[in-house]
Protein backbone atom coordinates (compact mmCIF):
# COMPACT_ATOMS: atom_id res chain seq x y z
CA UNK A 1 0.00 0.00 0.00
CA UNK A 2 1.81 3.05 -1.16
CA UNK A 3 0.51 6.56 -0.77
CA UNK A 4 0.70 9.27 -3.38
CA UNK A 5 3.45 10.95 -1.35
CA UNK A 6 5.60 7.80 -1.43
CA UNK A 7 4.98 7.48 -5.17
CA UNK A 8 6.04 11.08 -5.78
CA UNK A 9 8.98 11.38 -3.36
CA UNK A 10 9.86 7.82 -2.52
CA UNK A 11 10.02 6.16 0.84
CA UNK A 12 11.80 8.31 3.44
CA UNK A 13 13.32 5.24 5.12
CA UNK A 14 14.57 3.73 1.89
CA UNK A 15 18.36 3.32 1.60
CA UNK A 16 18.10 4.85 -1.88
CA UNK A 17 16.81 8.12 -0.44
CA UNK A 18 19.59 10.76 -0.86
CA UNK A 19 18.69 12.34 2.49
CA UNK A 20 19.56 9.12 4.32
CA UNK A 21 22.78 8.51 2.38
CA UNK A 22 24.87 11.69 2.26
CA UNK A 23 27.59 11.78 -0.37
CA UNK A 24 31.07 11.06 0.99
CA UNK A 25 33.92 13.19 -0.38
CA UNK A 26 37.61 12.51 -0.27
CA UNK A 27 39.57 14.71 2.09
CA UNK A 28 41.96 15.52 -0.77
CA UNK A 29 39.22 17.43 -2.59
CA UNK A 30 38.94 19.94 0.25
CA UNK A 31 42.56 20.30 1.24
CA UNK A 32 43.94 23.76 2.03
CA UNK A 33 44.89 25.66 -1.08
CA UNK A 34 47.03 28.76 -1.27
CA UNK A 35 44.92 31.47 -2.79
CA UNK A 36 46.54 34.78 -3.66
CA UNK A 37 44.22 37.75 -3.41
CA UNK A 38 45.13 41.02 -5.08
CA UNK A 39 43.74 44.08 -3.35
CA UNK A 40 43.18 47.27 -5.34
CA UNK A 41 45.78 49.95 -4.88
CA UNK A 42 45.25 53.64 -4.43
CA UNK A 43 47.88 54.48 -7.02
CA UNK A 44 46.74 55.44 -10.53
CA UNK A 45 46.87 52.72 -13.14
CA UNK A 46 49.98 52.93 -15.33
CA UNK A 47 49.59 51.90 -18.92
CA UNK A 48 52.04 49.25 -20.14
CA UNK A 49 53.39 51.51 -22.87
CA UNK A 50 54.58 54.14 -20.37
CA UNK A 51 51.74 56.59 -21.03
CA UNK A 52 50.33 58.93 -18.39
CA UNK A 53 48.09 57.53 -15.64
CA UNK A 54 44.36 57.24 -16.32
CA UNK A 55 43.52 60.01 -13.85
CA UNK A 56 45.35 62.85 -12.27
CA UNK A 57 43.68 65.13 -9.75
CA UNK A 58 43.92 68.74 -10.81
CA UNK A 59 43.36 71.76 -8.64
CA UNK A 60 42.00 74.76 -10.50
CA UNK A 61 42.28 78.21 -8.99
CA UNK A 62 39.94 80.85 -10.31
CA UNK A 63 41.48 84.22 -10.95
CA UNK A 64 39.36 87.31 -11.50
CA UNK A 65 35.63 87.89 -11.13
CA UNK A 66 33.22 85.12 -10.12
CA UNK A 67 29.44 84.91 -10.20
CA UNK A 68 27.51 84.76 -6.93
CA UNK A 69 23.91 83.54 -6.78
CA UNK A 70 21.62 85.84 -4.74
CA UNK A 71 18.12 84.72 -3.83
CA UNK A 72 15.68 86.21 -1.31
CA UNK A 73 17.76 89.30 -0.42
CA UNK A 74 17.52 92.79 -2.04
CA UNK A 75 20.51 93.45 -4.30
CA UNK A 76 22.14 96.63 -5.61
CA UNK A 77 22.33 96.18 -9.42
CA UNK A 78 22.06 98.07 -12.69
CA UNK A 79 18.61 97.37 -14.13
CA UNK A 80 18.83 95.81 -17.62
CA UNK A 81 15.66 97.65 -18.68
CA UNK A 82 16.07 101.26 -17.46
CA UNK A 83 19.90 101.13 -16.95
CA UNK A 84 19.70 102.79 -13.51
CA UNK A 85 21.62 101.70 -10.44
CA UNK A 86 18.87 100.47 -8.04
CA UNK A 87 18.31 98.22 -5.04
CA UNK A 88 15.79 95.55 -6.01
CA UNK A 89 12.47 95.24 -4.20
CA UNK A 90 11.22 91.78 -3.23
CA UNK A 91 7.61 91.01 -4.15
CA UNK A 92 5.91 87.82 -2.94
CA UNK A 93 4.01 85.81 -5.57
CA UNK A 94 2.34 82.43 -5.56
CA UNK A 95 4.60 79.69 -6.91
CA UNK A 96 4.90 75.90 -7.16
CA UNK A 97 5.12 75.35 -3.41
CA UNK A 98 1.92 77.30 -2.93
CA UNK A 99 0.09 75.31 -5.59
CA UNK A 100 1.20 71.99 -4.11
CA UNK A 101 0.13 73.10 -0.63
CA UNK A 102 -3.32 74.13 -1.86
CA UNK A 103 -3.80 70.85 -3.74
CA UNK A 104 -2.60 68.81 -0.74
CA UNK A 105 -4.88 70.65 1.67
CA UNK A 106 -7.82 70.31 -0.73
CA UNK A 107 -7.23 66.56 -0.97
CA UNK A 108 -7.38 66.21 2.82
CA UNK A 109 -10.09 68.75 3.63
CA UNK A 110 -11.38 70.73 0.66
CA UNK A 111 -13.14 73.55 2.63
CA UNK A 112 -9.74 74.56 4.11
CA UNK A 113 -7.83 74.70 0.78
CA UNK A 114 -7.58 78.53 1.02
CA UNK A 115 -5.42 78.47 4.20
CA UNK A 116 -2.03 77.95 2.42
CA UNK A 117 -2.72 81.19 0.48
CA UNK A 118 -2.15 83.11 3.73
CA UNK A 119 1.26 81.55 4.54
CA UNK A 120 4.04 83.90 3.34
CA UNK A 121 6.81 81.29 3.57
CA UNK A 122 5.15 79.28 0.76
CA UNK A 123 5.30 82.23 -1.65
CA UNK A 124 8.24 82.91 -4.00
CA UNK A 125 10.34 86.10 -3.69
CA UNK A 126 10.73 87.90 -7.02
CA UNK A 127 13.22 90.74 -7.54
CA UNK A 128 11.56 93.81 -9.07
CA UNK A 129 13.16 97.06 -10.23
CA UNK A 130 11.64 99.94 -8.18
CA UNK A 131 12.27 102.42 -11.01
CA UNK A 132 10.62 100.76 -13.99
CA UNK A 133 8.77 97.85 -12.33
CA UNK A 134 10.46 95.14 -14.42
CA UNK A 135 10.40 91.62 -12.94
CA UNK A 136 14.08 90.53 -12.67
CA UNK A 137 13.34 86.95 -11.56
CA UNK A 138 13.69 84.82 -8.43
CA UNK A 139 17.48 84.58 -8.57
CA UNK A 140 20.04 87.23 -9.53
CA UNK A 141 23.68 86.49 -10.34
CA UNK A 142 26.03 89.18 -9.11
CA UNK A 143 29.62 89.47 -10.31
CA UNK A 144 32.11 89.63 -7.43
CA UNK A 145 35.90 89.89 -7.30
CA UNK A 146 37.89 86.93 -6.01
CA UNK A 147 40.59 87.76 -3.42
Amino acid sequence: MSTKYEEAFGDEKSPLNPLNNPVQFDSQDYSQRNVEVQMPTTEPHQATNGALPMYQPEFVSVQGPTMTKVKGVPVNITCPSCHQNVVTVLKKKNGKKMGLAVIGTAAVCWPLAWIPLLVKSLKDDNHVCPSCGMNLGKTIYVQSQAP
